[in-house]
């Protein structure tokens, strides 16, 4: 079995969240380049513009998450960069985009990724102009094994009280590593909270991040635990 654990500015101090399934999101990126005919802004009939292929696919794509996807179900197409053109009469040949998309099951996984693909083959299709897309499979989903859980649930109420175990919260976006773990082991992963006030909470990734270390008391006594419950069991 396998288990790991994440301080979590979500969640106050001395409390942890536990749950069973899916618990982090699988996560994929992307890089676009639309390749259209450059020249003067003046004259744009002479021209296949790429800044406006590039603008058609972020509109046309965030329709895969809102009407491709089961509205009970979590996806993200985010575009994180766009680049194009040097100057403001100068309609340039290329326009290159990257961004990540994240999901919560294989299935999904594949359907966003045809979207986006075929998506941009409509786009360049419908301007003229062509693409060159690059897409890469990172983190599959982390889902914790149901008694993995139940065992950690058990473990970490000996550190916080009962009362201080959170089992109802709801997956995050996010994406993390150990779920290749969980894919190749029974397995269970915890997030430890380290916010003092969740109206101001601790922001992860940011430049403000910032946590007391007595809460990793907390994480690795729950991790010792979990060992032993498990070896106690087996």
């Amino acid at each position: 079995a396998v288990f790991g654990c994440h301080l979590w500015g979500e969640g106050l101090e001395n409390t942890a969240q536990i749950m069973s399934g899916e618990m982090m999101a699988g996560v994929d990126v992307f890089d676009l380049e639309f390749i259209g005919r450059g020249g003067h802004g003046a004259h744009p009939h002479t021209t296949i513009d790429p800044i406006v292929m590039a603008a058609k696919f972020i509109s046309d794509i965030q329709c895969a998450i809102s009407r491709r996807l089961r509205p009970v179900d979590a996806g993200v197409i985010t575009i994180g960069s766009i680049h194009a053109g040097t100057t403001f009469n100068v309609i340039p040949q290329n326009a290159l985009l990257s961004g990540t998309v994240r999901f919560l099951s294989e299935e999904n996984q594949a359907l966003l990724q045809k979207a986006i693909e075929n998506t941009a083959k409509a786009v360049a299709l419908e301007f003229g102009g062509e693409f060159r897309l690059d897409y890469k499979r990172e983190y599959p989903p982390l889902i914790n094994d149901a008694k993995m859980a139940l065992l950690a649930r058990r473990a970490f109420a000996k550190v916080l009280g009962e009362d201080n175990v959170i089992s109802d919260a709801k997956p995050t976006m996010g994406a993390e590593d150990f779920a290749y773990l969980t894919q190749a082991r029974k397995g269970v992963y915890i997030f430890v909270g380290i916010s003092k006030d969740l109206k101001n909470p601790t922001r992860h990734h940011s430049s403000t991040f910032c946590w007391d270390d007595e809460n990793l008391k907390v994480l690795m006594q729950g991790d010792a635990l979990m060992a032993l419950e498990f070896l106690n069991q087996a």
